[in-house]
C-alpha cells in the first residue's frame, strides 16, 4: 500500500513539475522536446486520475474514462519513444559534417515530421487497436482500467514492434551524435553552432542527455514490455475477426488479480523524473517559474490592495462654501448619525471631519 500511495503522490507531483518546462518548450517551438513532455504529462495525469480511482477496488465505475484511458495507453508508449527518436535525430543532424544553415523553411519541415512520428503513428496505431481487442478494458485494484489484446499477427505489426524500432533507430542516432562529438572534442561549441541552429551549447547537452538517459532506459523497457505483451496475451492465434470479439458482448469487462504495480508500470514515473531533470533546472525554465510565481503575487496583492480600499473610509477636503463630503462606509458599518463640525480655516480652506457612530 505504502508503494501504491509513493505512485498516487509522484504521479500528480510530475503533472504539476512538468507543466513549466512544456510551457516553455512550446513558447520555443522545440518539437521533439514538446511531443515528449506532452506525452509525459498526459501520461502521469492519466495514472494519477486512475490510482485514484481505483486506490482501493476494481469497481467500473467509469466506462468512457476507461474506452478512453485505454487508447492513449496502447500511444504513449510508441508516442514517447517516437519524440526521443525526433530528438536523438535533430542532435545527429546538428553534428553531421553534412549540416547546413536551418532555415525557417527547415524548421517547418522538421516539425511536421516530428508530429507525424509523435502523433501521427500512435493515432494510427490507437485507431488499429480494435482489430484485436477482445474486450472492452481490464481492471485491476490499484491501476485501473488496462488493455486487452489477443496475440495475432496485427497485434504484433500494428502495436508490438513499433517501440522496440523507434527506440533501436534513436540509439543508434545517439551513438551517432556521441562518436562525433567525441572525435571533434576541441571543437565542441564550433560544432553546435555551425547548423546555425538556435541551440546554445548548455541547450545541446541537455538535449543529449535527455536522449541518451531515456533511450538507455527506453530500450531495456520497450524490449521488456514486449515481452511482457506477448506473455500475456497467450498463444497466437491465426487472425479472425469473429473470434477476435467473440467475447465482446459477452465479457466486455474483465478483472485481473495480478500485482497492482510492477516494473511496466513504474516506467512513468521514471520518464517524468528524466523529462523534469532535464528540463526544469534550466534557465528559460527557472525564467518561466518566476513569471508564474510573480503572476501570483500581483495577483495576490492587487486582491488583498482591492479588500483594504474597500474596507476603509475615504474624506475629502473641500473648498471654501462647499457643502459635499464624500465618505464611503466600510462593509457592515451602519451609521448611527453624522456630526459635522468645523476644525478651522486657514487660507480659505475650511476643513470638515465626518465622524460616524457605529452601532454594535
Amino acid at each position: 500500500m505504502s508503494w501504491q500511495l509513493a505512485y498516487v503522490v509522484l504521479s500528480g507531483l510530475l503533472v504539476v513539475l512538468n507543466s513549466a518546462p512544456l510551457y516553455w518548450q512550446f513558447v520555443q517551438g522545440n518539437s521533439g522536446p514538446i511531443a515528449m513532455g506532452v506525452w509525459v504529462v498526459l501520461t502521469n495525469l492519466i495514472e494519477f486520475v486512475n490510482a485514484v480511482l481505483w486506490y482501493h477496488d476494481d469497481v467500473d465505475r467509469a466506462p468512457a474514462w476507461c474506452d478512453i484511458r485505454v487508447k492513449l495507453a496502447i500511444g504513449q508508449e510508441v508516442g514517447r519513444v517516437a519524440a526521443v527518436f525526433c530528438i536523438a535525430r535533430f542532435l545527429a543532424d546538428i553534428v553531421s559534417p553534412r549540416a547546413t544553415a536551418i532555415t525557417r523553411k527547415d524548421r517547418r519541415r522538421r516539425a511536421l515530421q516530428d508530429y507525424l512520428l509523435s502523433f501521427g503513428v500512435p493515432g494510427v496505431i490507437m485507431a488499429c487497436h480494435v482489430l484485436y481487442q477482445p474486450n472492452r478494458y481490464r481492471l485491476v485494484r490499484g491501476r485501473g482500467c488496462q488493455v486487452t489484446q489477443v496475440m495475432t499477427w496485427p497485434t504484433l505489426v500494428l502495436r508490438i514492434i513499433w517501440s522496440p524500432l523507434f527506440a533501436v533507430g534513436g540509439t543508434l542516432y545517439s551513438a551517432y551524435t556521441v562518436y562525433r562529438l567525441v572525435r571533434h572534442r576541441r571543437n565542441f561549441g564550433r560544432v553546435v553552432a555551425g547548423a546555425h541552429s538556435a541551440l546554445t551549447t548548455a541547450r545541446f547537452i541537455r538535449l543529449g542527455a535527455v536522449s541518451m538517459a531515456y533511450l538507455c532506459v527506453g530500450v531495456p523497457l520497450s524490449v521488456w514490455s514486449a515481452i511482457v505483451n506477448i506473455q500475456s496475451s497467450g498463444r497466437y492465434y491465426d487472425y479472425s475477426w469473429t473470434y477476435a470479439h467473440s467475447a465482446w458482448h459477452v465479457r466486455p469487462v474483465t478483472y485481473g488479480d495480478e500485482p497492482a504495480h510492477d516494473f511496466t508500470s513504474w516506467a512513468n514515473v521514471i520518464v517524468g523524473l528524466i523529462f523534469f531533470a532535464a528540463f526544469g533546472f534550466g534557465t528559460e525554465a527557472i525564467t518561466a517559474y518566476k513569471r508564474i510565481c510573480s503572476a501570483l503575487h500581483l495577483r495576490a496583492g492587487d486582491t488583498s490592495q482591492h479588500s483594504r480600499s474597500r474596507a476603509r473610509p475615504t474624506f475629502t477636503w473641500t473648498r471654501w462654501g462647499s457643502r459635499s463630503a464624500d465618505c464611503r462606509l466600510a462593509p457592515r458599518q451602519v451609521p448611527a448619525f453624522e456630526i459635522g463640525r468645523e476644525v478651522g480655516v486657514k487660507e480659505g480652506i475650511k476643513v470638515v471631519i465626518e465622524e460616524e457612530q457605529d452601532i454594535v
